[in-house]
């Protein structure tokens, strides 16, 4: 197959979006895991701010929320803008002594 025919296959699915104005498209967890694994020593004690689309459907949010211990985390925050009246809102998670707790803020 020629590198033109590959680069016109591999587009398929990103023109069909276009077209159909779906353009959400979700970072896989394995390139996720494969590129912070190599970081995992500079977020301890770190706050991390992810500007979502979709908390509840971000891969980021889950990488950083299931390894929230692992990586030392001191403070996860997660927001999402809601632009059809409903309410914005945001995810927190925060390390306090030993225990993590959980918290949805509306904005």
């Amino acid at each position: 197959m020629d590198n033109d025919t590959s680069n016109v296959k591999r587009n398929t699915a990103l023109i069909a979006a276009k077209n159909a104005k779906n353009d959400e498209f979700y970072t896989q967890m394995n390139d996720i895991n494969e590129e912070l694994k190599h970081y995992h020593m500079h977020f301890k004690d770190k706050t991390v701010f992810l500007n979502c689309d979709d908390p509840d459907e971000s891969n980021f949010w889950k990488y950083f929320k299931d390894d929230f211990p692992t990586l030392g985390l001191k403070k996860l925050i997660a927001t999402h803008y809601e632009p059809t009246g409903k309410p914005s809102y945001a995810l927190t998670l925060e390390r306090e002594r030993e225990s993590i707790t959980n918290s949805l803020i509306l904005i």
